[in-house]
């Protein structure tokens, strides 16, 4: 309806009588409406997003602090930073997280730094670990609880034979056996006899270069970052871990969040890359 304002303007008033819409012109009021409650939904979720990755964040950051406050008590002889550096490469390496990697070395490590030394300690622990990583991904096997054997078998010489077979294809399934392909590989001195006479620091070391050797011989060394660069499952392993640093990043002033960024989407590139 128009009608005539005092001043000679014209006024045109807007209210409808819906009842005289066309269908048209009602589906499309429709429309809209429903348009302005869907925004109003996506805002409200994206709020809740946003509330949850929050909490994430800090949740995965207040782990991320115990993790590395245990493991640099266990290292304490050498620079954090290189280990912080390893973990946050463990996705691409290992599969891992930082948080996972850090979770490892605080118990497998243990074992080490107090026979081997801090320094030398880690690198067979990490050496280690990357066989078992090589060896789960490519047999399908748990890293968990390969990690776990792992653990067990390098506390004492005398646990060895009743658990070693847990490595069957890599290690003897005998103490006997083991000692005598140690010896032959020149991993420890024809002068025992027994594996019991063998220092701890050096049966330690030559577990750890049997898993090597023997994940070598099975040809899956490098298998870990290899299929998280060019298998599916691989790829989505890599992305948990790199969105798990992200989180951490998100709630660390310390860290780099665009490092962090970048690696998230080189992750989430190399899933995208193996689903075509």
């Amino acid at each position: 309806m128009a009608i005539s304002g005092g001043d000679g303007s014209i006024i045109l008033t807007t209210k409808i009588d819906e009842s005289g819409l066309s269908d048209g012109l009602k589906s499309l009021r429709k429309g809209v409406l429903n348009f302005e409650k869907a925004l109003k939904g996506v805002a409200v979720a994206g709020a809740g997003a946003f509330v949850a990755v929050g909490t994430a964040a800090i949740k995965t950051y207040a782990d991320f602090e115990q993790l590395s406050g245990g493991v640099q008590k266990i290292f304490d002889e050498i620079d954090y930073a290189t280990i912080e550096k390893d973990a946050q490469e463990a996705f691409k390496t290992m599969q891992m997280s930082a948080n996972q990697y850090l979770e490892v070395m605080t118990t497998v490590g243990a074992n080490f730094a107090s026979t081997l030394g801090d320094a030398k300690g880690y690198e067979v622990a990490k050496q280690g670990m990357k066989a078992i990583t090589d060896f789960a991904t490519g047999t399908g096997r748990s890293v968990d609880e390969l990690s776990e054997k792992y653990q067990m078998i390098t506390k004492s010489t005398s646990s060895y034979q009743s658990i070693a077979d847990q490595f069957a294809g890599i290690l003897p399934a005998t103490s006997a056996g083991f000692l005598e392909q140690a010896q032959a590989a020149g991993f420890l001195s024809d002068s025992y006899t027994k594996l019991t006479e063998v220092p701890m620091a050096e049966y330690q070391e030559a577990v750890t270069q049997m898993l090597t050797k023997g994940v070598d011989a099975l040809g899956l060394t490098n298998n870990a970052a290899n299929e998280a660069s060019t298998t599916l499952s691989g790829s989505f392993s890599m992305l948990q871990g790199s969105w798990n640093n992200l989180l951490v990043a998100f709630a660390n002033p310390e860290q780099d969040l665009n490092l962090a960024i970048d690696d998230f989407k080189d992750s989430l590139s190399a899933v995208a890359d193996n689903l075509l």
